[in-house]
């Protein structure tokens, strides 16, 4: 073949390939966007509480307004619960995963309301203030790990297919069935005889464990009492160690 015929072969060639490769690469190099998982421990026991559930429903709302990405969840403790009322949404797991937090973030004790963003920073649940500031510095970190979700449901539960890159070894990825609205009429306890409205209650919190590969497929069960409500599913990464929470997404 002609030299200069052979050269522009190879030239058109070249970039022929880099042409269908272009969208490829485009979609590796693509970083996630920022986010802020806001968990607010909380519990219908606690007097202090309500208004850390309507600041949490109003940070979520304003989140949607303006296309940000602020992940809320409602993780109610038991260890308000009392013979006269037992929050029905409370659980053990929700107080060991506080005291978890505690320990990490140097806390003598654990509290409600208590708002965590990103797993690193902690501070009263109804402090507009300080929530303002987490987020903020949150929504400016990019984040390690990308996390993409897709959800169905099923008479069985609900079959999570996630995909994650960038996680480092060991890291945790969570996924929560949470309901995304509950008005509660609550009979005892501290708020007797007040109505409550809830945010994203985390009905489920499960574990993937860190072996399963960077994608795969869970299924959450469903909760009873709950069949036929609607519910969605948030998932993020979390360290092993430190708690830091490296990537979310929602679906």
């Amino acid at each position: 073949m002609n030299p200069k015929r052979w050269a522009a072969s190879c030239a058109i060639a070249f970039a022929l390939t880099c042409w269908l490769l272009a969208p490829a690469i485009a979609a590796e190099s693509k970083a996630a966007p920022p986010f802020a998982l806001l968990e607010l421990f909380t519990s219908e026991g606690c007097s202090s509480c309500p208004p850390a559930d309507r600041l949490l429903s109003t940070l979520a709302a304003e989140s949607r307004a303006h296309g940000t990405r602020v992940i809320a969840l409602e993780l109610h403790v038991d260890y308000w619960n009392t013979d006269d009322w037992t929050d029905p949404f409370s659980s053990r797991d929700y107080s060991r995963r506080q005291q978890e937090y505690a320990k990490i973030l140097g806390l003598d004790q654990i509290y409600t309301p208590q708002l965590i963003v990103n797993g690193a920073t902690q501070f009263v649940g109804s402090d507009r203030k300080s929530a303002d500031a987490a987020i903020r510095s949150a929504l400016a970190r990019t984040p390690a790990v990308a996390l993409e979700l897709r959800v169905t449901s099923g008479p069985d539960g609900y079959h999570v297919k996630y995909a994650k890159a960038g996680a480092p070894a060991g890291a945790v990825l969570y996924l929560a069935l949470v309901d995304p609205r509950e008005v509660k009429h609550v009979a005892g306890g501290e708020n007797e005889g007040r109505t409550l409205e809830h945010t994203n209650i985390v009905r489920r919190l499960v574990a993937v464990s860190s072996s399963a590969g960077a994608t795969g497929t869970v299924t959450i069960p469903p909760v009873p009492g709950a069949i036929g409500r609607t519910m969605r599913v948030i998932g993020f990464v979390q360290d092993r160690n430190t708690l830091a929470v490296l990537g979310a997404a929602e679906e």
